[in-house]
């Protein structure tokens, strides 16, 4: 292993290429390869050093030239190149940019993950992704493009969408549109064309923070298409697809609000407990079609939907917005917020042909959150 190079110039001087950015690491159990990608901000030749702090302070545990590419980040195909083996599973990472005389460093301690390099067997297979643009969605979304699945993906925000496209080509095909509206359902399925569909994911954006009292009939009747009506409108249209092929995978991502409800939020209490109804019954009608069905029901995950429920209680209190979180995360048994990746992780196994013995399932993505037995 190379030992530390010349670096000059002070820790993030400013220059045109003072700024990149992890977009994923990954480590599998003891003794086995880290993997790390990196973008770049232009076509470069950089030297990279990878540190373990907790462990090896200031002794590099990798490195890797990386030569000039014409586009903006390391293709991914590179990736596998970047080996390093750690004698534990790291708590972070610190990598630092030897370019032009400058020395660039950035620490990343929040955005490991941890999980097996297990085959998904997904990589020729093809799903729908709704709600795609941030989120759960755009977790899910990226994990599958890892494993070379090409993506429908759906949402509002065509930029966002785009963004998408841009980074995994042609294993990305953009719907930007409203999942309520039929002509959205139209054009996902003149995307889906004469392929095969493997899989779809249902997912969207919550209703209102609102207690019983505070909803009037407008609110429930919003609700309703916004967070049931469009899912089982969908669902009709989806099926066909997988029981003439005899497999498919059916996921809805709701809220752990279906099992225990969650207070000042009535809305999404209600109509998400009714989609788990219709994704158990709609599971027993298909299961020997080959195609299962089933609901993820997350706890609290840094995405931006939790951000609106701690604003919601924080304008209820004479708390501050970081004492409401601190007093959230602290009521769960492994104290912290869920993380995205960690439930697109899961949400890549229930899609893949793993899990075909899994159907009908409500399963909890809650850190300790639901404490009964069955939750």
């Amino acid at each position: 292993m190379p030992g530390i190079p010349s670096m000059h110039g002070p820790v993030g001087a400013s220059s045109p290429y003072s700024s990149f950015k992890c977009v994923y690491a990954e480590t599998v159990d003891c003794f086995e390869p880290a993997k790390i990608r990196f973008y770049l901000p232009n076509s470069l030749s950089v030297f990279l050093l990878f540190y373990n702090p907790g462990v090896f302070p200031g002794i590099p545990v990798g490195s890797f030239p990386f030569p000039s590419y014409p586009s903006n980040h390391i293709p991914f195909e590179t990736i596998d190149i970047l080996n390093m083996e750690f004698p534990t599973p790291p708590a972070d990472i610190l990598a630092r940019m030897d370019f032009m005389g400058y020395l660039y460093e950035s620490h990343y301690q929040q955005n490991l993950l941890f999980y097996s390099d297990m085959d998904l067997e997904i990589n020729d297979h093809r799903f729908i992704v709704c709600g795609a643009s941030s989120g759960f969605g755009r977790a899910i979304s990226e994990r599958l493009l890892r494993e070379q699945a090409s993506v429908i993906v759906v949402a509002r925000r065509q930029t966002k969408l785009q963004e998408l496209k841009e980074e995994f080509g042609d294993q990305v095909a953009v719907v930007a549109g409203d999942l309520t509206d039929e002509n959205t359902h139209n054009e996902i399925e003149a995307t889906i064309g004469n392929h095969p569909l493997h899989g779809v994911v249902f997912n969207a954006g919550g209703p209102p923070a609102l207690t019983p009292l505070e909803t009037a009939m407008p609110d429930w009747d919003n609700a309703y298409e916004n967070v049931m009506r469009w899912k089982i409108e969908l669902a009709h249209r989806l099926v066909s697809y997988f029981t003439k092929n005899s497999y498919g995978r059916m996921l809805f991502i709701e809220s752990k609000s279906v099992k225990q409800p969650i207070p000042g939020l009535v809305l999404s209490n209600a109509f998400r407990a009714g989609i788990v109804a219709f994704a158990k019954s709609l599971s027993t009608e298909i299961a020997r079609q080959g195609v299962t069905v089933n609901v993820l029901a997350p706890g609290s995950h840094d995405t931006p939907a939790i951000e609106r429920v701690i604003q919601k209680r924080t304008n209820n209190s004479d708390q501050s917005f970081e004492e409401v979180k601190e007093a959230m995360e602290a009521a769960i048994p492994v104290g912290r917020f869920g993380k995205g990746e960690e439930l697109a992780s899961l949400s890549a196994w229930l899609l893949s042909p793993h899990a075909g013995y899994v159907t009908g399932q409500t399963i909890s993505h809650d850190g300790g959150s639901i404490q009964s037995l069955f939750g």
